[in-house]
């Protein structure tokens, strides 16, 4: 953990210092005043775009980050990694960062809905990196909204100079569908709204006004829910055969695919971390109707009345916290204890909170692209059990075992371990591009 402190404060610093002159006339941050020539320096026809597609609705310039950002950005990454220079070497230039909002469905009703697209600058064709990022409660911290602020989204962006046009989705409930509950580990909706922005940057690169090339490639990569959201959008796709770009590989890390494997795991342990995600999830499940209104069935008082409170997009997963209770069966009921146990029950409540668990775990499948797993090995937030029990269940459900492979992170917790899973992913996409 101090290592990833040290490292984020470094990053932090350097992110200061070379943004100090962005707001200079001469600064490489304004569109269309860069120094490289590059066919993909965003223009003001590329920014405040209204489109009129079947998903595509919006595009608008954010901002750019220069080569030495980027640089900077993964120079950090390499003292963690060493071997992160290899891959980095050839990078050239800097990216754009763009708001796109685009049409979905939400309980089969139309919603538009928001994420951001960073394009490299680069005259060639471009693979798409889809990143889908962890648990959030802030509608402060959405990607769209945090791209300043965010030492995550920085990471994230700078990794599209390696050659990737990146997408990161705000999540439905965040950012242009803020009027939403957000759909939390919820598999279905997550996995449609997820593939609807991706037709959406389809739908952008073949319109005029788009500097986007795409060679029609497509990777995936998430930590923590973003793994569930990857691994959900990844079984999407492998039932979507006329899906406009192919899939070649997905890195997830840390990742609950298992709900109930990993709310037996809360149990499990006298004090729980990170209390929130127990509440978040039934919430979710309530606004899409898995489950009833009645949260006292699920939660004991005074927690029951107090939790919708708790989850208006303006408190952080750390306030969140405060207000419930590590000791989870002191938050709650018998009921959501024994489903959570495995017990079985024909009580109305149980069968739908037992139906929610099921349904909104990513199912075994066959894959056929290449799937890379990772996990800490100290992590007490989500076991790494959950991740090596579903390569072997993917492995039965037809996936080739060669196909899917698991990292072990030696000794790093849930939050230590995100950035080596993450510059692990890159590398490994590297390594399957190269093949």
């Amino acid at each position: 953990m101090k290592n990833l402190l040290r490292i984020v404060l470094m990053l932090f610093l350097l992110v200061a210092l070379a943004s100090c002159d962005e707001g200079d006339d001469g600064g490489n941050t304004t569109p269309g005043n860069t120094d490289t020539g590059s066919d993909t320096t965003p223009t003001g026809d590329t920014a405040d775009t209204a489109f009129n597609g079947q998903q595509l609705t919006g595009v608008k310039f954010l901002k750019s980050l220069t080569l030495q950002e980027v640089q900077s950005v993964m120079f950090l990454l390499q003292l963690q990694v060493p071997d992160l220079a290899a891959v980095t070497a050839n990078i050239t230039g800097g990216v754009s960062i763009y708001r796109v909002t685009y049409q979905t469905a939400y309980m089969g009703a139309p919603v538009s809905a928001s994420a951001l697209l960073i394009i490299p600058e680069s005259n060639v064709a471009l693979p798409v990196l889809s990143f889908q990022n962890g648990t959030n409660t802030l509608a402060s911290d959405a990607p769209t909204l945090s791209v300043e602020t965010s030492l995550n989204i920085r990471m994230i962006s700078a990794s599209a100079a390696l050659g990737y046009a990146v997408v990161v989705a705000d999540y439905l409930g965040f950012g242009e569908s803020a009027q939403l509950f957000h759909p939390y580990l919820c598999r279905d909706v997550t996995a449609s709204s997820l593939a609807d922005l991706l037709r959406a940057v389809v739908e952008y690169s073949d319109t005029p006004q788009s500097p986007l090339q795409l060679s029609g490639d497509l990777y995936l990569m998430g930590y923590s829910q973003g793994g569930h959201a990857t691994m959900a959008l990844h079984e999407y796709l492998e039932r979507t055969p006329d899906f406009p770009l192919v899939l070649q590989g997905t890195a997830a890390g840390a990742g609950p695919y298992d709900l109930s494997a990993v709310n037996q795991f809360m149990l499990s342990t006298p004090t729980y971390p990170m209390p929130y995600f127990a509440p978040y999830a039934v919430m979710a499940f309530r606004s899409l109707g898995f489950l009833g209104n009645d949260l006292s069935l699920y939660f004991k008082a005074p927690y029951a009345t107090t939790i919708p409170g708790l989850f208006d997009g303006t408190k952080s997963a750390d306030e969140i916290n405060g207000a419930l209770n590590t000791d989870l069966t002191l938050l709650m009921t018998d009921l959501t204890i024994n489903v959570s146990m495995g017990v079985a029950s024909d009580a109305p409540a149980a069968l739908a909170l037992q139906t929610a668990f099921v349904a909104n775990s990513i199912p075994p499948f066959a894959a056929t692209s290449p799937i890379r797993l990772s996990h800490g090995t100290a992590d007490a937030y989500i076991p790494p059990s959950v991740t090596t029990a579903f390569q072997q269940a993917m492995i039965g459900a037809g996936t080739p075992a060669a196909d899917i492979s698991v990292l072990q992170i030696p000794d790093k917790d849930h939050e230590s371990a995100a950035p080596l899973a993450i510059v692990d992913a890159i590398m490994w996409f590297a390594g399957l591009s190269a093949n």
